[in-house]
């Protein structure tokens, strides 16, 4: 339903996925990281649309910090190319 709504307002659909990208991240293991680093690349999307980039890549670079023994982590998040702490 969130996706639907982002459609037409982007901003709506942010908090949803971050949520979701934190979820994905506990986890634990190299599915759940990838699962979110897709997420936060939809993320991402909404972001630009609605005009909120810098606070995106802000936000991800502190999941990275706050994650940064998670090398598994990093790497798929990487491999996105989402932006680095």
């Amino acid at each position: 339903m969130a996706r639907a709504r982002g459609q037409t307002h982007p901003a709506d659909v942010m908090p949803v996925l971050r949520r979701e990208v934190l979820a994905a991240i506990e986890g634990g293991k190299r599915p759940a990281y990838h699962a979110a680093a897709v997420l936060a690349k939809e993320l991402r999307g909404y972001a630009k649309r609605a005009g909120r980039l810098d606070g995106f890549e802000e936000w991800i670079r502190q999941v990275r910090t706050d994650n940064a023994r998670r090398r598994a982590l990093q790497d798929e998040f990487n491999n996105a190319g989402l932006p680095r702490s």
